[in-house]
Formats: C-alpha cells, sequence, structure tokens
C-alpha cells in the first residue's frame, strides 16, 4: 500500500479491484460490505496489516475494524502474524477458500437448520391447535414443504463437508 501525501493509507487500482471483488463474494455470503472490505484489503496487501492501516485505508472506526477482525478470525479467514519490531498486531489473509468459505458455508446452514427445525416444530404445535374447518389442510401442507425443505439442507451438510475439505 502507499502512503499519500496526508499520511492516509491508499491502494492501486489491482488492490480496489480485489477489494471490490471480495465484497461482493462476502455479500453474496451473506455478511457485510466492512467485512468483504477487510478481508479484501488484507488479501491484496503484499504486508501484514494492522488495524489502524485497515481504518485508515478504508475509512472506518476502530470499533468496525475490531468487530470485523473478529469476524474474519472466527472464519480462518486472516491470521495474525509476528511483525518485528510492531507491537500492533497484524493480519494475513488465508488465501485456501476452500477452508474458510467452507467452515463459514457449513457454520451458517447448520444453524439455519437448527432455527428452521425448531421453527417448524412450534408450527406444527401451532398447527395441532387449529380447529379442522380453519383451512388445516393448507397450512399442514405448507408446514410440510418447509419441513421438507429444512430436511434436504440436512442432507447437504456432508456433501459440503466433503467438498470443503477435500484439499486438505
Amino acid at each position: 500500500m502507499d502512503s499519500s501525501t496526508q499520511g492516509k493509507l491508499t491502494f492501486n487500482p489491482l488492490q480496489g479491484e480485489m477489494v471490490d471483488f471480495m465484497v461482493r463474494l462476502f455479500r453474496l455470503m451473506g455478511l457485510p460490505k466492512t467485512i468483504g472490505s477487510i478481508y479484501g484489503l488484507v488479501y491484496a496487501s503484499p504486508r501484514p496489516v494492522s488495524m489502524d492501516d485497515l481504518t485508515q485505508a478504508l475509512g472506518i472506526s476502530l470499533g468496525s475494524a475490531s468487530q470485523g477482525l473478529r469476524t474474519l478470525k472466527v472464519f480462518r479467514a486472516i491470521r495474525p502474524v509476528y511483525t518485528q519490531g510492531e507491537r500492533r498486531e497484524h493480519y494475513e489473509a488465508e488465501t485456501d477458500f476452500q477452508q474458510f468459505v467452507g467452515a463459514f458455508l457449513k457454520g451458517e446452514l447448520e444453524q439455519y437448520i437448527e432455527n428452521t427445525e425448531k421453527r417448524t416444530e412450534r408450527m406444527i404445535g401451532h398447527l395441532r391447535a387449529l380447529p379442522e374447518d380453519s383451512d388445516k389442510d393448507f397450512y399442514e401442507d405448507r408446514v410440510g414443504r418447509l419441513s421438507s425443505m429444512n430436511e434436504r439442507a440436512r442432507q447437504i451438510l456432508p456433501l459440503l463437508h466433503e467438498v470443503f475439505n477435500s484439499g486438505e
């Protein structure tokens, strides 16, 4: 990254394209723009990046940078690295997309499945309480479709695990 005359970090057009690419990828995964921007900047940097670098280059608050870094660490998309002569923590990007995208998708899908199972169980309870003459057949069909969708999602989990762990 280059330093401009105002002391703010900037990134070149290639790095800008990489940041934009990652913003779009992370948004596709349902994550905020800030997290995609942080990962994109760390990914596009030939040297480890500090939190101060991120806040300056992206124009984000320390709180946003801290939260984004924490999220990216959980998904193992970045890793802290030692930088000689620096007390601040610096980060490098994990470039094995299978690892962190797989961990993200698997975690998100598992959470989604758990939540929808609980919700469909509650719906079945409400369904049982409906009087026979209140469109019960309609609601049974709809709840059945939701349960079926959830079951298919559960069946995808082992496939996702296999696909995203095949590079190990």
